[in-house]
């Protein structure tokens, strides 16, 4: 996560910080419910989603629908 005021890295949240190898719904989950904790740390209630080149389907959907029913707003 960066801050867009000051372009400053507030944090990351990745797979391999939480030492998973392989996908899968379940591990999404995982890695989901860390940024959801982390964000909740640092009191962010409101995020840009930056898809870059991705398309908004299956594991970035699945992302924000978890952050929209966790009450951050996209």
């Amino acid at each position: 996560m960066r801050s867009s005021e000051t372009g400053q890295m507030l944090f990351s949240c990745s797979s391999l910080q939480l030492k998973i190898r392989k996908g899968g719904q379940k591990n999404l989950e995982k890695v989901t419910d860390s940024l959801v904790n982390k964000l909740r740390e640092k009191k962010i209630e409101k995020l840009t989603l930056d898809r870059g080149y991705h398309s908004y389907h299956g594991t970035l959907q699945r992302v924000r629908e978890r952050l929209l029913s966790e009450g951050i707003r996209i």
